[in-house]
């Protein structure tokens, strides 16, 4: 049974942090547990149409607006979330469809009886649902940098959706 006081919350389990790792996690305990309590630095926010990166989007929702830094040999910028959602909020979640071979072995171990046609209709209804789409203007620099670089070494790459 869950205990509160003025200065004191008991749960069975405390996640911190409601990002994708934080929010299934809470998720999949809860069908186990019933005090599972998500713990999050930042503020929900409501979803507001805005540019990409916009300057009020970073104030909010990034830690200390985006400016995180991380030192060690090299001076490394990077961005962490803080807000209800933590990095989907701020990086968008990506997506993709189970690949064959993975279902290939779920069929092989777990007897799972389906086919990528069967499942077609799902990963349609999803992307729909979601908006999955590709970048809509040219990714940035460093992301064509990457890209150039694995064609360059004979890699496949591509753009994931998000």
């Amino acid at each position: 049974m869950l205990r509160e006081t003025p200065d004191r919350i008991e749960v069975e389990v405390a996640v911190v942090g409601s990002g994708p790792g934080g929010s299934v996690s809470a998720a999949v305990l809860s069908r186990e547990l019933s005090q599972v309590l998500v713990v999050e630095a930042g503020s929900l926010y409501p979803e507001v149409p805005s540019p990409a990166f916009d300057r009020r989007e970073m104030v909010q929702k990034y830690r200390d607006s985006g400016m995180t830094l991380s030192l060690r040999n090299q001076i490394i910028s990077f961005v962490e979330a803080e807000c209800v959602g933590g990095g989907s909020e701020i990086n968008s979640g990506l997506y993709s469809e189970v690949p064959g071979e993975i279902l290939e072995d779920w069929r092989e171990d777990y007897q799972l009886i389906f086919d990528r046609s069967s499942l077609s209709k799902y990963f349609s209804d999803i992307r729909d649902r979601l908006e999955v789409t590709k970048l809509p203007f040219e990714p940035p620099k460093a992301s064509r940098v990457l890209l150039d670089g694995s064609h360059s070494l004979g890699w496949k790459a591509s753009e994931v959706p998000r």
